[in-house]
């Protein structure tokens, strides 16, 4: 009989071969798979469970496949398990106990290799999945992994699916160098790790007609020396072909950038080191040639730039019509006024009596957003106070600050209110002598509505 698989999963677990016919042994045998159905709802191989409760009729089944002494089904099954793991056990005792249970109708259940069990990743090949198997040190997973032949790479995907692993690898993808942890330039230190990933990089290197030479780590000094974006890309590209991941060791947390677009920012982004520079470019892009402020900024923080959530400012709440529950504005609000909790509109009828009680409303123009008058359309403000007052907007205004700021607090469009606070903080915040003057509110609704 020939072996095409096989698999040794420890800790009382599984000691498995499966065993298929070679060309001389296509004959008529007798039946090894599915032959009984009794099994086939168990979710616990290892004892014979369903739902932790021991299914007897399964039990009796698997009794029939063995030829060991024992009081009960469950006692002989647990022997020849103990037996299967043994160091002097035989192709026949490893073999037995995946055999009894695929004989008995034994099924792939979706819970075997599921949470707890970390998700299989950084493999593409069989022996790389039968190895990370064995590495989850899992009977039931390991039953459940090999109930059905797994061949390839596919096909082991396929089955670690089906026992609810979630599997974070492509077959297609070299995952050599997915331990460098940011080492981009330095490949040079004799490791294992290292060999592997500088000979997949010198291959890709040497693909690459744009860059000179067939060493990596040389082209990599000569590419992020010289500055050149398209190499850099280039670089970064060969990187993730051969499996490097970003790495938040690669950029310093405080470097500086200047733009608020994606393109400035990666034309910026030149002046850094170059494991800097081919990190960034590793991230995730929709088109890495046209990258937005955003994608940017992400990327930038998983390679170390923290310093950056407030150093780079996206203009995410430019063109919005003040749409104050905008993700990304929101989003961009929350980076700038360095707080743990999201950015959120103040209470209703909050005091502004101070320059600070304005200023959450001024991070709408920090991201780009410009007070006019379509925010306010066709607002009155006396429709929506409990007892209207209106507004004097000549100079010799007979209104009171209370009287303006009760108008503008019962506006309920949200938009609208947001541009005349935010354009009342910005003449705030270049004067703070300003506040409680009547014209400043004036102003701000004057900017923001017809």
């Amino acid at each position: 009989m020939s072996y095409k698989h096989a698999l040794a999963l420890t800790a009382f677990g599984i000691g498995a071969v499966l065993q298929g016919c070679g060309e001389d042994e296509k004959k008529e045998k007798e039946c090894t798979v599915g032959c009984q159905d009794k099994c086939k709802d168990i979710d616990g191989y290892e004892a014979l469970t369903k739902v932790g409760v021991y299914e007897e009729n399964c039990g009796i089944c698997i009794d029939s496949q063995l030829s060991v002494e024992g009081a009960t089904p469950i006692e002989k099954w647990a022997k020849v398990l103990a037996a299967s793991i043994a160091p002097a056990a035989n192709d026949v005792e490893k073999a037995l106990p995946l055999q009894a249970l695929q004989y008995c109708g034994a099924k792939q259940q979706a819970t075997a290799c599921g949470t707890p069990l970390e998700p299989v990743d950084h493999v593409s090949t069989k022996a790389g999945i039968d190895a990370a198997v064995l590495a989850l040190d899992d009977p039931d997973c390991g039953f459940c992994y090999l109930l059905v032949a797994v061949t390839d790479c596919a096909t082991g995907l396929t089955s670690l699916t089906a026992c609810g692993n979630a599997p974070n690898f492509v077959c297609e993808q070299d995952y050599s160098c997915h331990d460098i942890a940011g080492a981009y330039n330095d490949l040079t230190p004799d490791t294992a790790v290292n060999t592997v990933c500088k000979s997949c990089l010198d291959a890709e290197v040497a693909d690459d007609t744009a860059i000179s030479g067939d060493i990596y780590t040389t082209a990599f000094d000569a590419v992020t020396a010289a500055s050149d974006e398209a190499h850099v890309e280039a670089l970064a590209d060969h990187l993730l072909h051969c499996g490097a991941e970003q790495d938040d060791s690669s950029c310093g947390a405080g470097i500086t950038l200047i733009g608020d677009t994606g393109i400035a920012i990666r034309t910026a982004l030149l002046g850094q080191s170059g494991v800097c520079e081919v990190c960034v470019l590793m991230g995730e892009f929709a088109d890495v040639d046209v990258p937005t402020c955003r994608e940017m900024k992400t990327s930038l923080a998983t390679c170390g730039a923290t310093g950056t959530a407030q150093s780079v400012i996206c203009p995410e709440c430019a063109d919005l019509d003040w749409a104050v529950d905008d993700t990304n504005c929101l989003k961009c609000m929350t980076e700038q006024q360095n707080d743990a909790s999201p950015w959120s509109l103040p209470a209703a009828g909050a005091s502004y009596a101070t320059d600070a009680a304005y200023a959450p409303w001024l991070f709408f123009q920090t991201c780009g957003a410009v007070p006019a008058a379509e925010a306010c359309e066709d607002q009155t403000f006396m429709d929506e106070q409990a007892t209207p007052v209106a507004l004097d907007m000549s100079s010799g205004s007979g209104n009171t600050v209370a009287q303006f700021q009760a108008a503008i607090a019962a506006v309920s469009e949200n938009g609208c209110n947001a541009c005349i606070n935010s354009a009342v903080a910005q003449d705030i915040a270049d004067n703070s002598a300003d506040i409680g003057q009547i014209p400043v509110f004036q102003a701000a609704i004057k900017a923001c509505s017809n």
